[in-house]
């Protein structure tokens, strides 16, 4: 009991002599006082919870913004790599598939080493030209052996 009258002491204490007056009853509360405190706390917590309820919303559309960027970005990426793919896809049948190559690795066996690699190296290389996507391609044997390039 005796540490509750002492923190109401030091709060009369820090309190100005209005307050102190009207907090120990020495002094009533006048109209024109309540309406101002009043009016005072309306617009304070009026202020506060237009604060709280601005601070809520620009929260959730920051977040839905976020997350719709994030969408949208990865939606594009999909699509980029996709294309992509299908340019690969194209790449590859039109050299797999290319005559000129096909005859070129059957005849393979028969030519010098150096005029096979080259014959090679020129049919990838007009295989190849409509396929501005691939820089890099080899073609090897399947024991490994690089029989031909076209290196950018």
């Amino acid at each position: 009991m005796k540490k509750a009258e002492t923190q109401e002491q030091e709060f009369l204490e820090v309190c100005s002599s209005y307050d102190h007056d009207l907090l120990t009853g020495k002094k009533e509360m006048t109209l024109k006082a309540r309406f101002i405190l009043t009016s005072y706390c309306s617009v304070v917590i009026s202020i506060m919870l237009i604060g709280i309820a601005s601070y809520c919303l620009l929260g959730s559309m920051s977040k839905k913004f976020v997350l719709q960027t994030s969408e949208e970005v990865v939606r594009q990426k999909n699509e980029d790599i996709q294309t992509k793919l299908d340019g690969i896809e194209v790449t590859l049948r039109d050299i797999i598939y290319n005559s000129e190559l096909q005859q070129t690795l059957t005849d393979y066996q028969g030519a010098d080493p150096y005029s096979r690699r080259m014959a090679v190296n020129n049919s990838i290389a007009r295989a190849s030209n409509s396929l501005y996507m691939l820089d890099n391609i080899a073609v090897f044997t399947k024991s490994g052996q690089m029989i031909g390039s076209k290196l950018v």
